[in-house]
């Protein structure tokens, strides 16, 4: 099965950027990933990157050291909002897996209570995966589907707890 690890790429590994480019050509989609990875490369160069309240990433996971799914993500720290978009895929059974461990890193590590997931208006599959996950169809926002999960909170009411 390999790793299940969700790696984040590092604009200044040259490894990486290997595998995203042979991932971006596998997938015919060279112009979006080549976009995304020069706005990361661009933001990497500013002072205090981790003083930043906006932070682009982009996240895949990999089998037998290739890239197998991967995403774009675009988060607001100060209104704790992250925004998903996932590259197009041949490994689209992937999604799921990619999207359990993105789910992990996005409410626990970075602390976030919004996740917005993009999603392409004929791709069916995905919106209904998204729906099964307990996102939310919030709209058509220029052309894209938008679906919505927001971070379980707990609360105690008379000594049970209850999620909302």
């Amino acid at each position: 099965m390999g790793s299940k690890n969700l790696f984040i790429i590092d604009s200044c590994d040259e490894i990486q950027k290997l595998k995203l480019e042979k991932f971006a050509i596998k997938n015919n989609i060279v112009d979006l990933v080549q976009k995304d990875l020069e706005v990361l490369i661009k933001n990497s160069n500013k002072e205090n990157v981790n003083q930043n309240n906006q932070l682009e990433q982009i996240v895949y996971i990999e089998e037998k050291r290739e890239i197998v799914n991967s995403c774009h993500l675009y988060i607001e720290r100060d209104i704790k909002s992250c925004y998903i978009r996932f590259y197009p895929s041949k490994e689209e059974e992937k999604i799921e897996r990619l999207l359990s461990q993105l789910e992990d890193y996005v409410f626990t590590f970075l602390k976030i209570e919004e996740m917005f997931i993009q999603v392409y208006p004929n791709d069916f599959k995905m919106m209904n995966m998204m729906l099964k996950k307990g996102f939310e169809n919030i709209g058509i926002i220029n052309g894209m589907i938008y679906l919505l999960k927001e971070k379980e909170k707990e609360m105690s009411l008379n000594g049970i707890n209850q999620k909302y």
